[in-house]
């Protein structure tokens, strides 16, 4: 992600030059690759916060199944194990979809128009 935010911060500062707008093709291009590498550091940052609430969920139904409950936060007491496994399952479900959609429109636009590789 470092890579992709400086490089719309170089994108960004080739908009600000007096002459941007005097070849109107590439200034487009360049608008869209900003918001197309936007959406990639968005994509993959919502991507990160669904992992990370899958990875407290697991550790939350580890947590339940202890037999003296030490640790199990209060969300966590009276569940079973088997609404942790259907919660988790669902949340896993989307991400993958999500990530599965996420990477196919990526590969279309970066495959539809000229962006320039990091």
């Amino acid at each position: 992600m470092p890579l992709k935010k400086a490089k719309i911060e170089s994108l960004r500062k080739e908009t600000e030059k007096l002459d941007f707008w005097k070849d109107q093709e590439k200034a487009k291009l360049v608008q869209k690759e900003i918001a197309e590498l936007e959406k990639e550091i968005k994509a993959q940052s919502d991507f990160e916060t669904e992992a990370q609430d899958l990875i407290e969920l697991l550790d939350l139904m580890e947590k339940s199944r202890r037999p003296e409950g030490v640790g199990v936060p209060t969300e966590a007491s009276g569940k079973t194990t088997r609404n942790f496994l259907k919660k988790f399952q669902k949340n896993s479900l989307r991400l993958k979809r999500g990530l599965k959609n996420t990477n196919l429109k990526f590969f279309l636009a970066r495959n539809t128009t000229k962006i320039t590789p990091l």
